[in-house]
């Protein structure tokens, strides 16, 4: 897939989704009495953490930190490409 073509099913996809997350939230404060606070947290919370799992790299979109290599000492999880340090 181009790059030309991949970037505008992104823009597509994320239109989308920007429209179905609206109407998610007004479900939830109308329907379930969700707190207004609560969800932004959530969302800011899940923006947060999503850099930590995928990140650009030399060899394309790898994730940040391998869940089998935590905690035994052996493996450096992989890092962005192009940091100015080691």
């Amino acid at each position: 897939m181009g790059s030309d073509h991949f970037s505008l099913l992104a823009t597509l996809v994320g239109a989308g989704l920007w429209g179905v997350s609206g109407t998610a939230a007004q479900a939830l404060f109308e329907r379930f009495s969700f707190p207004v606070l609560g969800l932004v947290a959530v969302r800011l919370l899940a923006g947060a953490l999503v850099p930590f799992g995928v990140a650009p790299t030399a060899d394309g979109w790898a994730g940040v930190a391998v869940p089998s290599a935590l905690g035994n000492g052996n493996a450096t999880p992989a890092r962005p490409a192009g940091l100015p340090f080691p």
